[in-house]
């Protein structure tokens, strides 16, 4: 909202003008003496975001990335950010006053802070049935986050809201792959959602090499709508099974993730051995008389097993983890859909997109 703010507001989205819309208002809506800009990247969207956007003026700076990919978004909206520090924001979150000025005072209190977060709250739009409570108790899918009141150096925050330092963005070369596409894509020639890479966690981990800290603040803090579609066996299955993908392709492409020889096979034996724990676990659960759509080990096991199964894919494949890095990087343009459709095997086709 100035020509030289402190506080670079980033918004990538993408086909979620309703959500973009209640996340501005509640902006909008925090009095604040921070100096900041709100930058809202269009990552291709084909509903009405760029109309939404216009309709705010010179509050809302609207750049439009037409390569499909969150991390892709994400690195144009560091390239427009004018802010020394750049605070990304889901899309469908809503922003508590209170909270610019926390993220201002804790990076002025730690030099050595790469990056800030906060309490993650669920405002759920439908009554969530208790099966879905214990599978977020075992796995955070729903990407909410609360460490209570008191201010504390952690090893990572969730990307709903991430504040972070620009230099240090800059030093360790950004965000690595996360996914192309969403849920709820439904067009024609659009990806639903491929997971590629760590994103947060992996940028987070990058900071963590470089010598810096990470910390949480109770007073940044939003709410996370959580929609219907999130409380389905549907959704926990494909988040499961693409957590899994995920894994299988940052082991071999990130440096930190990366194990050899006795390690790596270690490493192997622990996941099948957990694959058969949680199934043998699970079927033990349903033998005695579990109702439930999914159980946590349940979802374990389709994690693990998803993750193996990629592996053996990558293995027949060489060159395709690499091809799929960059994929999440740089992101799939319209027209280049059906090439990119292409040069992916089958083995990976049948996996990504059929589960």
């Amino acid at each position: 909202m100035t020509t030289d703010p402190k506080i670079s507001l980033l918004v990538p989205t993408h086909n979620r003008a309703v959500s973009l819309k209640r996340l501005l208002e509640s902006v909008f809506g925090c009095a604040t003496s921070v100096s900041y800009e709100v930058v809202v990247v269009d990552n291709n969207s084909k509903d009405q975001t760029k109309e939404l956007v216009h309709s705010y003026g010179d509050r809302v700076r609207y750049v439009f990335e037409g390569n499909t990919s969150f991390t892709r978004a994400r690195h144009t909206g560091a390239q427009h950010a004018r802010g020394q520090i750049m605070v990304y924001l889901d899309d469908d979150v809503i922003v508590h006053a209170g909270t610019l000025e926390a993220i201002e005072e804790i990076f002025d209190k730690h030099p050595d802070c790469a990056v800030a977060g906060g309490k993650i709250l669920p405002q759920f739009e439908q009554e969530p049935p208790q099966w879905v409570l214990d599978l977020q108790s075992s796995f955070n899918g729903l990407s909410l986050y609360n460490l209570g009141e008191q201010e504390k150096e952690v090893d990572a925050v969730p990307g709903p809201i991430m504040a972070i330092r620009k230099s240090v963005y800059q030093e360790v070369g950004g965000f690595p792959p996360d996914t192309v596409g969403v849920e709820t894509n439904v067009a024609e020639k659009t990806f639903k959602k491929l997971y590629v890479g760590p994103g947060d966690y992996g940028f987070c981990r990058r900071c963590k090499t470089h010598g810096y800290k990470i910390f949480y603040s109770p007073k940044i803090t939003v709410e996370h709508v959580i929609p219907p579609y999130r409380l389905t066996q549907e959704f926990w299955m494909s988040r499961m099974v693409g957590e899994g993908h995920c894994g299988a392709l940052t082991r071999i492409n990130m440096d930190e993730f990366k194990m050899q020889g006795a390690q790596k096979a270690r490493r192997e034996f622990e996941n099948v051995r957990c694959l058969v724990r949680h199934y043998l676990k699970s079927k033990l659960q349903r033998l005695r008389g579990a109702k439930v759509p999914l159980l946590p080990d349940e979802i374990w096991f389709y994690y693990y097993a998803s993750m193996l199964k990629m592996q053996g894919v990558l293995h027949n494949s060489p060159g395709l983890a690499a091809y799929l890095w960059d994929l999440g990087l740089q992101g799939v343009a319209d027209k280049n859909f059906d090439s990119v459709i292409k040069e992916l095997p089958g083995a990976y086709q049948k996996l990504a997109f059929k589960g």
